[in-house]
């Protein structure tokens, strides 16, 4: 058989044979088509993503802070920081473990007292948290080699703010501040629920009348921890709840009843 180019007139397109007329224009047409969808489709997907966030879970190396171990209801450091004025202030730095475990069991023995704690930076929008490394020893309690006696720990002032009904979800405060990109919403919620569950600092998400996240650390009405059977249901819903909003030194609290929980 000799080979021979194709025509119009031909009904297959063979690779290695020039392309019949119509094929070519149909092709010249229906590419640039399809490309354009595929942009138009990937643009709308990536707007319809919730936003990840500026989150730093910062693995490079370990750092160390000095600070006062506190239990107010969950693990914190009050690390000294210094004002414009050269005064002492406190920033409250949350403490976790490694994966979806709190860091109750290293930081409660030594509440009340000055530590020097080791581990990964995790931070968002201001607020900082610590994920401990290695074993009890990333928590060790600082020695006054000078024989003083020790100093009394910080005591955060705080204010109420009014009781308030917010529309938004619980969070788990670990995966948010940075370790998972979203951290909220539906997706997440058997994440969140397994951190909070496991001892993680609940938060609740909200917006203002600007459309501004606003977070707040979640406790029950007086003050101790949310992790209680009735509440975890609710994790990563969208919910209404009634509350009173404290400020606690540098962190806003947010003092949910659970039985004004309503899912929207």
């Amino acid at each position: 058989m000799t080979d021979h180019p194709s025509n119009d007139k031909d009904p297959f397109y063979v690779g290695y044979l020039t392309a019949p007329r119509r094929f070519a224009v149909f092709s010249m047409i229906l590419i640039p088509v399809l490309v354009g969808v595929g942009i138009l489709s990937a643009g709308i997907i990536g707007s319809s993503h919730r936003d990840p966030g500026t989150g730093i879970w910062d693995l490079s190396q370990p750092i160390e802070l000095v600070g006062w171990a506190d239990m107010a209801p969950y693990p914190v450091l009050r690390v000294q920081t210094m004002d414009d004025g050269l005064l002492p202030t406190y920033e409250t730095v949350f403490v976790v473990s490694e994966g979806k475990i709190g860091a109750g069991d290293r930081i409660g023995p030594l509440a009340g007292r000055e530590v020097k704690a080791t581990g990964f930076l995790i931070e968002r929008d201001g607020m900082r948290m610590l994920e401990l490394v290695g074993g009890m020893d990333a928590v060790q309690e600082m020695v006054d080699v000078r024989g003083q006696p020790p100093e009394l720990p910080p005591t955060p002032e705080t204010a109420s703010l009014g009781t308030y009904t917010l529309k938004g979800q619980i969070i788990d405060s670990k995966c948010y501040l940075g370790v998972m990109k979203p951290g909220e919403g539906k997706p997440h919620k058997s994440c969140a629920t397994l951190c909070i569950i496991g001892g993680i600092p609940p938060m609740f998400m909200t917006q203002n009348a600007e459309g501004e996240r606003m977070v707040y650390l979640v406790t029950d009405p007086d003050g101790s921890s949310a992790v209680k059977q009735g509440m975890t249901e609710y994790i990563a819903d969208w919910i209404e709840v009634t509350g009173e909003i404290e400020t606690q030194g540098d962190v806003a609290v947010f003092k949910i009843n659970r039985e004004t929980i309503r899912r929207l």
